[in-house]
């Protein structure tokens, strides 16, 4: 027999992601263009954080937060993160 607890344990709850004061996370930002990049921007910039505490947080480059910021998906590499946010030639469903 091993030393191993065998107690189940429970996963904790997923922390509900709460928005900054003004800060709108529907899918259009807030933003009567439906800008995701801008809303993103916003969020950040009403959290007081920079692009590279952002890239820090998330382990992208600096250069590929802007990229999201500016919308420029085609910046991005080729792979999961431009698919998920619908970039060229990307395999992911428009959302």
């Amino acid at each position: 027999m091993s030393d191993v607890d065998t107690k189940s344990s429970e996963a904790a709850p997923a922390a509900a992601v709460t928005a900054p004061a003004g800060v709108d996370l529907r899918p259009s930002g807030g933003h009567a263009d439906g800008s995701y990049g801008r809303a993103l921007a916003a969020a950040r910039e009403a959290r007081g954080m920079s692009p590279s505490d952002v890239a820090a947080q998330l382990r992208l480059h600096v250069r590929q937060v802007l990229a999201i910021e500016a919308e420029d998906l085609a910046a991005l590499p080729e792979g999961p993160l431009r698919a998920a946010f619908g970039g060229p030639d990307s395999t992911a469903p428009p959302c």
